[in-house]
């Protein structure tokens, strides 16, 4: 389960990037850099309407990855050119040679959007809890442990050599220490990334609005709703242009 979990939400992040791309080869105000737009709102449409919660160590489908990733920022991500992957909260990493050892050094100018810094005990943090879940979707089998050695270096212990280990960095989310709470965390999520959860009607949308302290380059879509419907209403909704992109699991 956890290994086909993986396998979709790296799918889905090619192919929305892959669509970003396509639109903005044909409309020079595509989007944000994942969906394709006209204009500062985006609308969108998932097959999600049984979400009941926004955590990153307990996500269980790709549609709802695709919801959640507007929180969090990940350590490095996907390039929109090539699908390389590309520093995001970590401005570098280097591994040793037999790829048991991976160490990051943090940005110094990210911030949670409780005006808390992401630091390296974060990472840790992250996902060392996301190791200890024994629910948590996320395949990290081949990792053993995590630690931060100042506010700005982490260390992950591998449990053996991976070369795709920077393609699940780009799709897990980080997690502030300072704030989390299992129990409550879930309804009221704070992260680093792009954008701020501002309204969530559950099983009918959520809405999104741009980060004012995000470290990179601001969104061109300043606000972002997800609807969730239906894979019929969904692919309808798209078709009349009532919604920019679709998207059903």
């Amino acid at each position: 389960m956890k290994k086909r979990l993986l396998a979709w939400l790296l799918l889905m992040a090619m192919l929305l990037t892959v669509g970003a791309v396509a639109a903005a080869e044909t409309n020079p105000n595509a989007g944000l850099g994942y969906y394709p737009g006209t204009s500062e709102k985006g609308w969108i449409s998932v097959e999600c309407s049984t979400m009941s919660k926004m955590n990153p160590f307990l996500q269980t489908y790709s549609t709802e990855f695709s919801i959640n990733r507007h929180i969090w920022d990940c350590l490095v991500k996907l390039s929109p050119e090539d699908n390389s992957i590309v520093p995001a909260a970590a401005e570098s990493w280097e591994s040793s040679e037999d790829g048991m050892t991976w160490t990051f050094h943090i940005r110094d100018d990210v911030k949670f959007t409780d005006g808390e810094p992401l630091t390296a005990s974060d990472v840790a943090f992250t996902f060392n809890t996301a190791l200890a879940t024994p629910n948590s979707e996320a395949d990290l089998s081949m990792l053993d442990s995590v630690e931060a050695l100042d506010d700005t270096t982490v260390i992950f212990h591998m449990s053996k050599p991976y070369n795709a280990f920077l393609y699940t960095l780009a799709v897990f989310g980080i997690v502030p220490e300072h704030c989390y709470d299992e129990a409550t965390y879930g309804e009221n999520p704070v992260g680093s990334g792009r954008y701020v959860l501002t309204q969530w009607d559950k099983g009918q949308q959520v809405i999104f609005e741009a980060n004012p302290d995000y470290y990179g380059d601001a969104p061109k879509m300043k606000t972002v709703t997800v609807l969730f419907m239906d894979e019929d209403a969904a692919y309808a909704a798209a078709l009349s242009g009532q919604v920019d992109l679709a998207y059903t699991s």
